[in-house]
């Protein structure tokens, strides 16, 4: 009996798997899958259930079957930064992984939420004439500076300048930052606003419509943001409505266009603020955008947003 060698060795599984110790109820797969269709790629998306002790050799295994893509839900990303990035300091800062794509040696990890938020962003502006400022220690908000730092280094359109209020004490990772981008650190909200008002003091009408013909831009991230206190007497702290906030007075007398993303507290708070010149990006809205800069770091297409959300609906529609 005669053999041929396999003609395509080195041949990839153009497959996406997402893996978690529980995965009923996830609309990942369903939203890959109309994806999928939608381009006409030649793809596809399967889900596996597993332990946690059992990640090693699942990522092993999917390396030599060389599968092309990888997503982790939350109770393994943490488990999965250990074993594929250990020594990756700019995801050890987050602390997660949702993602890695097959390398020629080895899987490629990132964690996408910050990447997404700042593909979002640039959609509605150029965000290099943006301030970003950031709200508390959350794994988001690392996200969203790690992927400020590398879409720095590559030269891509992306704020400058980054406040942080109530900002992780190691803040700044031992990489190489270079001045592409100027963190402040706040001690207050009050110290943010005073720093967003020199700087729109500073941006006269004509260096504005030099620099982007555009009003100012704030991309504004956190589980909530700065200054919001929950309001007395019969609300509980779950309110999202603040009692007060200088930060809402500052946008309603501002020309600043504001973009907002974060947690349910934060989404919420800033709805509550009614302003026409605030854009929020709700949490479904977000887990879309993460899937679809995904998408196209795994597949190399783009897929429509609309694609995703009317799956994602549709999805959470069966429940």
């Amino acid at each position: 009996m005669s053999s041929t060698a396999d003609p395509l060795p080195e041949a990839m599984q153009p497959i996406m798997c997402c893996l978690g110790e529980r995965v009923a109820g996830k609309p990942t797969q369903f939203m890959w899958e109309r994806a999928i269709a939608a381009g006409q790629l030649d793809w596809r998306a399967i889900t596996i259930q597993l332990n946690s002790q059992d990640l090693p050799v699942a990522l092993a295994g999917m390396y030599v079957m060389r599968i092309m893509g990888l997503r982790f839900y939350s109770s393994l990303q943490s488990l999965a930064l250990q074993q594929l990035a250990a020594d990756q300091e700019h995801l050890q800062f987050i602390g997660r992984i949702t993602s890695a794509v097959r390398g020629p040696h080895s899987w490629q990890a990132w964690h996408n939420w910050g990447g997404a938020i700042l593909a979002w962003g640039a959609q509605q502006a150029d965000l290099r004439n943006a301030t970003c400022w950031l709200h508390g220690d959350s794994v988001e908000c690392r996200s969203l500076w790690v992927a400020l730092l590398e879409g720095a280094a590559a030269g891509a359109p992306v704020p400058r300048t980054v406040l942080w209020s109530e900002p992780p004490t190691n803040v700044t990772p031992r990489w190489e930052t270079g001045s592409a981008v100027q963190l402040v650190e706040l001690e207050s909200e009050e110290q943010g606003l005073a720093y967003l008002q020199e700087q729109q003091g500073a941006a006269t009408p004509e260096k504005v419509s030099a620099a982007s013909h555009s009003s100012p831009l704030l991309l504004l991230l956190g589980d909530q943001l700065p200054g919001w206190k929950p309001a007395s007497g019969s609300r509980s702290d779950s309110d999202p409505r603040p009692e007060a906030s200088s930060l809402a007075a500052y946008l309603a007398s501002s020309t600043v266009h504001c973009l907002v993303a974060g947690g349910v507290a934060a989404t919420q708070q800033a709805k509550s603020w009614t302003l026409s010149n605030l854009q929020t990006l709700s949490p479904p809205e977000q887990i879309v955008a993460c899937e679809a800069y995904d998408f196209k770091r795994w597949t190399g297409c783009a897929v429509a947003s609309h694609v995703l959300r009317d799956a994602y609906d549709e999805y959470h529609g069966f429940e």
